[in-house]
């Protein structure tokens, strides 16, 4: 299984309990103190030890959109992690959306999680981003995890979109692009951390865990002003990323600091 997130960061040499009077990075420091309700310990920690790991792999300033949505409070789970912004449930659109602690949100019906993360408003993510969630659904599931939509509305687009497993038994996923998919034969299930990555305007790629499972080099278009990226949730969604694209090293390296915070919270 895993290492606990605490025993890896040891291993990096960075990291602190953010008590007892240890210094906090300022990376952490931005983020804690924007966050409602303040967390208990072992979260703190858990919170001090992944920020510190990204900015030990060098992949902090890359990361856009950042949210641990297997928590303690939904107050905590809706709050990113890098920047001053507030994701937003969307539990009216149809359907159910639940939250669990320590676990994250899933859905039953057209209700979705936008993370109000906009690609048109970033340039580079153009030609340079990715996102990333991890889903804690193994089952087969004919629905996307990820796609884009705007504000409130139940209309969603694959201009960015993963789905984990279709009933072909395929993984698929696009980025940038609405009409090109990168589709895969898998024999894998649902869960786990799914990965779509556009390295330039001709370049994607669909990553599961540490495996690259695809590569595409269809042409990029242009993102729809106001559009978010929106979590569909009938793949339980646990924790979610978006910043701009990395190299295979570096989409390892936060893999295994997602799996081991995922893995202290007992969400995996």
């Amino acid at each position: 299984p895993p290492e606990p997130l605490q025993s890896q960061m040891m291993l990096l040499g960075c990291g602190s309990s953010g008590g007892g009077g240890v210094s906090v990075s300022d990376e952490a420091e931005q983020f804690l103190a924007r966050l409602a309700p303040e967390p208990e310990t072992a979260l703190r920690a858990d919170y001090i030890t992944f920020i510190d790991g990204c900015v030990a792999a060098g992949i902090w300033t890359s990361l856009k959109c950042v949210l641990a949505l297997a928590v303690t409070h939904e107050g905590q789970a809706v709050t990113d992690l890098v920047t001053n912004r507030i994701a937003n449930p969307e539990p009216g659109l149809g359907g159910t959306l639940t939250w669990t602690a320590d676990t994250g949100y899933l859905t039953t019906g057209a209700s979705r999680f936008s993370t109000e993360f906009d690609p048109s408003t970033d340039a580079p993510f153009q030609d340079s981003g990715f996102v990333a969630l991890y889903s804690l659904t193994s089952g087969q599931i004919n629905q996307p995890a990820l796609q884009m939509g705007q504000p409130g509305s139940p209309t969603s687009n694959d201009k960015i979109s993963i789905y984990p497993k279709l009933s072909t038994n395929n993984v698929e996923g696009t980025i940038a692009n609405s009409s090109t998919y990168i589709s895969v034969a898998t024999a894998d299930n649902s869960d786990g951390w799914f990965i779509m990555d556009r390295s330039a305007s001709n370049a994607f790629s669909l990553r599961r865990n540490t495996t690259q499972k695809g590569t595409g080099s269809a042409a990029r278009s242009a993102y729809t002003s106001g559009e978010k990226v929106k979590l569909r949730c009938h793949h339980e969604a646990a924790f979610f990323v978006a910043g701009s694209s990395l190299s295979a090293a570096q989409h390892d390296a936060l893999y295994a600091l997602v799996v081991a915070f995922l893995t202290s919270r007992g969400a995996i």
